[in-house]
């Protein structure tokens, strides 16, 4: 889940003299930083492997990466809306699961599905990642 909400990020933007961009940048970048730390106390959370928190959980990180999409550059705006979307498949397949847990060949199917979502996630954090660094030191 922590690679799902990005990475460590301190600091301030470099000034740009747009007022707008900056003020624009800054939310961002906040808002980069607020969904990494909640990525980490989730990621600490599910050290303790309580199944029943993770409905929870997915339903935060879904909520928090969404207020990131929402300021976010064009440039990575995509690439957030494509982890909000990867977190709702998880769920489904989550979900899925329990309605299928006596049908092997629909458990394969889920996992599949789970493993499709995982990597979308790890390439959208790439490019996110390499965003926010540039853009949030």
């Amino acid at each position: 889940m922590r690679h799902a909400m990005g990475i460590i990020l301190a600091g301030a933007i470099a000034t740009t003299g747009l007022s707008a961009t900056v003020a624009r940048a800054d939310a961002y970048c906040d808002a980069v930083a607020k969904a990494d730390q909640m990525g980490q106390q989730m990621s600490q959370e599910l050290k303790t492997n309580d199944p029943a928190k993770i409905g929870e959980m997915l339903d935060k990180a879904r909520a928090e990466v969404q207020k990131v999409a929402e300021v976010a550059p064009e440039s990575v705006k995509g690439d957030w809306q494509e982890q909000a979307q990867a977190i709702d498949e998880i769920k489904t397949a989550i979900k899925d699961t329990v309605k299928a847990s006596a049908d092997p060949a629909k458990l394969q199917e889920i996992q599949t599905k789970v493993k499709d979502a995982q990597a979308k996630i790890k390439e959208s954090s790439a490019k996110i990642s390499a965003d926010a660094k540039t853009r949030c030191q």
